[in-house]
């Protein structure tokens, strides 16, 4: 729906061009002296055109999948995917407060840099040609000290021997990776110690806090499984409010859960079910809360092949917070831009999604209670 600020800029744009306006006043000129009756049906008609247009210009400039699409495709059994990114908002539209601009501009930079350092530091890159161009390999020791490595490469399988030298050098560069603690393995698939440094250096240069903290909780009655780190539904939806939020993110417990997992910085997944209203069957949500001031890597993604067969429409929550919604009946996306974070979630699973079976799933979270 339009707020009376966005139809006021809509409006205040459509003005300023002049043209469109110009000729609907001449039109009222033109009729103005006819019967009461003539004029007040034109005046009626012309104010319709004028709202049609503000709609139209507003609509023009819904966001859609810009605040998700990620740069590149990826290929897959012959077909193209479009990347849909759930842990980092990839666009924020103009008429938003500009500092949510700036923030989520300054963490896609911080995660470019990040990004290109680790092309040029990749201590792959440093191993013998032997060791090169391997999608996957096995090992087997030799008496002399080197090995034979059974390579999975773009070709095929192919058999390999490294010499005592070039093994052992691949050997103590394993050693050095496996010595890592694993701390930014989670949330940034960081896997040595030199690689958690530059990253803590790039984030401290663009004032980041990163994902640290990591823990994920399970459902009992989902899994049938008990002990540390498996919670019902209900006490799950209840152990949101701990992460960061002001209270529960659920009005009531779903149907079930997958899982939910947290950090200490505020961001969180939610992984959950629903039944559709409409009978449709299970709906899957997975829901994320991406912090503005966080250095987000984006990872969490989703592949979509044709965006053209998506529809975007706007849709109030209970708690009067304003939704995004793009949806074609299969999945559908929702997604806000909150005070300090962004919560996108993607929901599937049923055949047949209705519109009401996509709201019911929007409104099961309370927006409001996300962050302090």
């Amino acid at each position: 729906m339009l707020d009376k600020k966005t139809y006021r800029e809509t409006f205040s744009a459509l003005h300023a061009s002049g043209d469109t306006l110009k000729e609907v006043y001449d039109m009222i000129e033109k009729r103005r002296r006819g019967s009461l009756g003539r004029s007040f049906l034109a005046v009626a008609a012309v104010v319709a055109l004028m709202l049609a247009l503000c709609a139209v210009a507003y609509a023009a400039d819904w966001f859609g999948f810009r605040a998700l699409l990620r740069p590149g495709t990826t290929e897959f059994e012959g077909q193209t995917y479009n990347n849909i990114s759930l842990t980092q908002p990839q666009a924020v539209p103009s008429w938003l407060d500009g500092s949510i601009a700036e923030k989520v501009e300054n963490s896609k930079a911080a995660w470019a840099e990040f990004s290109a350092w680790r092309v040029e530091h990749d201590p792959m890159k440093e191993l013998p040609e032997v060791f090169q161009g391997v999608l996957g390999m096995g090992i087997t020791d030799l008496e002399d000290g080197g090995a034979e490595l059974q390579c999975n490469t773009e070709d095929g399988l192919e058999t390999r021997y490294a010499t005592p030298e070039e093994y052992a050098q691949f050997r103590a560069l394993m050693d050095e990776l496996n010595s890592y603690d694993g701390e930014y393995a989670q949330g940034y698939g960081v896997s040595w110690a030199g690689e958690a440094q530059a990253l803590r250096d790039i984030a401290a240069k663009y004032g980041l806090d990163l994902l640290g903290g990591f823990r994920v909780l399970w459902s009992s009655e989902t899994t049938g499984l008990t002990g540390e780190g498996f919670y019902t539904n209900a006490e799950l939806a209840e152990m949101t409010a701990e992460f960061g939020n002001s209270g529960s993110v659920f009005y009531e417990p779903p149907a079930g859960f997958d899982k939910v997992y947290y950090y200490d910085e505020g961001s969180f997944g939610l992984k959950f079910y629903l039944e559709a209203p409409s009978g449709a069957g299970q709906l899957s949500c997975y829901g994320y809360n991406s912090v503005y001031s966080t250095l987000s890597s984006g990872g969490v993604m989703s592949w979509e092949a044709d965006l053209s067969s998506f529809t975007e429409r706007r849709h109030t929550a209970p708690d009067g917070t304003e939704l995004t919604i793009l949806s074609n009946g299969s999945d559908a996306y929702i997604y806000v831009y909150l005070e300090d974070s962004f919560f996108a979630m993607h929901v599937y699973g049923a055949e047949d999604m209705s519109d009401a079976d996509v709201d019911y799933a929007a409104d099961a979270i309370n927006y409001s209670n996300i962050g302090r």
